[in-house]
């Protein structure tokens, strides 16, 4: 009944002659009336807006709740990586510390390698010397 736009009052027609034409009361009437069907079709559709669909209570706490989700699960990440950041200094500590302790090694490593080189040509020097002079139990049994 409100979709139908003619109007309510159907114009008379306005021919000369023994026709009736529309006066000037019958002319304001439908204007009126007109009026009154424009006033009620708006009056409709505002009610029919200010009506809330259920669908969109739930559909607001549906995404509501997802917010929710993501932000306390952006919370946690921003916890771990903080976490992992801490386990990564120690660890980078760590590893420097090991790094420091390796090259001291190595280089006790390498001084004991010389000295050792050293200790081994010493003991060639006593070996060779040891022959070549005369030992006791060979000047006896001669």
């Amino acid at each position: 009944m409100f979709n139908n736009a003619k109007p309510i009052v159907p114009p008379m027609k306005n021919v000369v002659g023994d026709t009736h034409a529309e006066t000037r009361a019958e002319i304001e009437a439908r204007n009126r009336a007109q009026q009154a069907t424009d006033a009620a079709i708006l009056a409709a559709n505002a009610e029919q807006s200010q009506k809330k669909s259920p669908w969109i209570a739930i559909l607001t706490i549906i995404f509501a709740f997802i917010a929710l989700a993501a932000a306390g699960f952006a919370i946690y990440e921003h916890s771990e990586n903080e976490k992992l950041k801490q386990e990564l200094e120690k660890a980078n500590s760590s590893y420097s510390s090991a790094q420091q302790t390796l090259e001291a090694l190595e280089k006790e490593n390498d001084s004991l390698t010389q000295e050792n080189k050293s200790l081994k040509t010493q003991l060639k020097n006593l070996e060779t010397a040891t022959e070549t002079a005369p030992t006791s139990d060979d000047s006896t049994s001669q």
